[in-house]
């Protein structure tokens, strides 16, 4: 529970929507400008489709992985772990926030 409620403060969950939405509207636009194309033989929609066809090919696979990784506020443990035994790890855990760290700069 408390590890969805950290997701939730940073925002994960509406993060990976935006991201797969805007994957699926760069797939979008593909079929519409291959459509626009066959019809209309317009050499422009040709490119601008075969364009956003590229940049779609090229984020499907960091789209996938984004999308899938289970809990964004463990990065390293997400890798290892299962979703429920990252769960039972921080059950009893007690988690306080602070607002910024200050750190002496110490000058040789």
């Amino acid at each position: 529970m408390q590890l969805k409620k950290l997701e939730w403060q940073r925002l994960y969950p509406v993060k990976k929507l935006l991201f797969l939405g805007a994957w699926l509207f760069c797939v979008f636009v593909v079929v519409v400008m291959t459509i626009s194309f066959v019809r209309d033989e317009n050499i422009v929609d040709f490119l601008y489709g075969g364009g956003t066809c590229g940049i779609a090919f090229v984020t499907v696979r960091p789209m996938i992985k984004y999308v899938r990784t289970s809990y964004h506020c463990m990065p390293y443990l997400n890798k290892i772990f299962s979703k429920c035994e990252q769960e039972t790890f921080v059950a009893s855990e007690e988690f306080q926030f602070f607002e910024s760290v200050e750190v002496n700069n110490v000058s040789a």
